[in-house]
């Protein structure tokens, strides 16, 4: 049996039944507690499962929703990395300075990547994004300030006099980034510009003719 709704807000809603509000509290409770019976080991990869959840959610939008193929989103990740890192180490910038710095670097070396690939489409487009990843890997590994691929000493997370400094304090810190992540991606996508993204995928010339701007939602995707 499916959800009957009407109204336009119980069919916009963040937690449309009772079932996925009760399961999403059962997954919020194992999170908290799940780092109590892990190792320290099995605690990193799960970091490493959240840092790729909320890159995945930015592909997803990109690609599931807009439709525009992507093969160098990690690159992205990269730049946000490397920037903060920097900007922490070697100018002592605080981490929550850094940090929303980095992703203002990513976002607009992306704008700079997505204004000429409005004229791509296809194989084409993945090429284009393609040769850009290898362009950041290679100012990566051969870039004296991060070191190559010996890697680079970052200074450990703080957010004011509290210092992360064992993998339990990543995993909530990370965790509680994901889930942002993870709000904001769904309210994204039942918007208004999800809704464009989403015309924009399906048809990109219907899109057009109903007055969507496909240049300033492709940039903005």
């Amino acid at each position: 049996m499916g959800t009957f709704k009407v109204n336009y807000r119980q069919d916009t809603a963040l937690f449309q039944t009772l079932w996925v509000k009760v399961w999403l509290g059962i997954l919020v409770v194992l999170l908290i507690v799940s780092p109590i019976f892990l190792s320290r080991y099995q605690i990193s990869i799960l970091n490493e499962m959240g840092i790729a959840v909320i890159g995945a959610l930015g592909l997803n939008l990109l690609t599931g929703f807009t439709g525009q193929i992507s093969l160098c989103h990690g690159s992205f990740l990269a730049i946000g990395a490397y920037t903060s890192a920097l900007l922490t180490s070697k100018l002592g910038i605080p981490f929550w300075l850094s940090f929303p710095l980095s992703g203002l670097m990513a976002a607009a070396l992306g704008m700079i990547v997505a204004v000429p690939s409005l004229r791509l489409k296809g194989l084409y487009l993945a090429l284009g994004t393609l040769a850009f990843g290898f362009i950041v890997e290679y100012v990566i590994f051969h870039w004296g300030l991060t070191k190559g691929d010996m890697g680079m000493a970052v200074r450990r997370i703080s957010i004011y006099k509290f210092a992360f400094r064992t993998e339990k304090q990543h995993f909530y810190l990370i965790t509680g980034f994901a889930a942002i992540a993870v709000i904001s991606a769904k309210n994204i996508a039942r918007s208004k510009i999800g809704r464009s993204f989403v015309a924009i995928r399906d048809r990109d010339i219907a899109a057009e003719a109903m007055g969507i701007p496909l240049a300033k939602y492709k940039v903005m995707a």
